[in-house]
């Protein structure tokens, strides 16, 4: 189960993660939302930057030197806008995630520059994992929602629409990330192992209380 691509102890240390609570808790996996919607923002970055460009060159031709430099200033500072809406959007994206160790799961959800929202599960809280791939692009991309849910009371409130409608689900939900059948099966096959584990040191507790009342 464990993943030696993400068992390196540095990644311990960012200051994105939170710390271990316990000394052998290894990372199995990390996911976050499809690289495709990156590429897709990229996309329509660079498309609206063409569009302006073009309505620059147009506008210019039928002006004078005089409005041209307005025109240069009035371009620099969308693009300034552009690029600056690109990288917030990536520095979202990027620490935006989810880890699954083999003790919890882990949701970090980055809204902002200054606001992150971090939630925990414990793996024995669990009872169910599945997952879902809607739509064309998400079957031909292979992403999907992976969907965990306990028997607990809900996650809380959230100013966020998207959220929210999560939060609805008694547990986690994994937004369109890749490969969402390994995720989910990698996290059914941890929740049955704690349970065999658990299972075990209850059947030796009562073993050992049951020899101490014969004694």
């Amino acid at each position: 189960m464990k993943n030696e691509k993400y068992a390196d102890s540095k990644l311990w240390t960012n200051k994105n993660f939170p710390n271990k609570i316990r000394a052998d808790e290894d990372i199995v996996l990390i996911a976050r939302e499809d690289l495709i919607f990156l590429f897709v923002k990229l996309i329509s970055f660079i498309f609206t930057f063409i569009i302006f460009w073009l309505l620059k060159v147009i506008i210019a031709a039928y002006l004078d030197n005089i409005l041209l430099d307005a025109i240069d200033s009035t371009f620099y500072i969308v693009n300034i806008l552009l690029l600056t809406t690109f990288t917030l959007f990536f520095h979202n994206y990027y620490l935006s995630l989810q880890i699954v160790t083999s003790e919890r799961i882990i949701d970090i959800d980055q809204r902002g520059l200054f606001l992150r929202e971090v939630s925990e599960l414990p793996i024995d809280n669990i009872e169910d994992v599945s997952y879902n791939q809607n739509g064309f692009w998400g079957t031909i991309f292979n992403y999907g929602d992976v969907i965990v849910q306990t028997a607990g009371s809900t996650l809380g409130q959230s100013s966020d629409p998207k959220a929210e409608n999560d939060r609805k689900i008694n547990g986690f939900v994994f937004n369109n990330v890749p490969n969402p059948a390994y995720i989910s099966a990698t996290i059914s096959q941890l929740r049955q192992k704690n349970k065999e584990l658990h299972m075990k040191d209850n059947a030796y507790l009562n073993a050992q209380a049951m020899k101490d009342q014969l004694k």
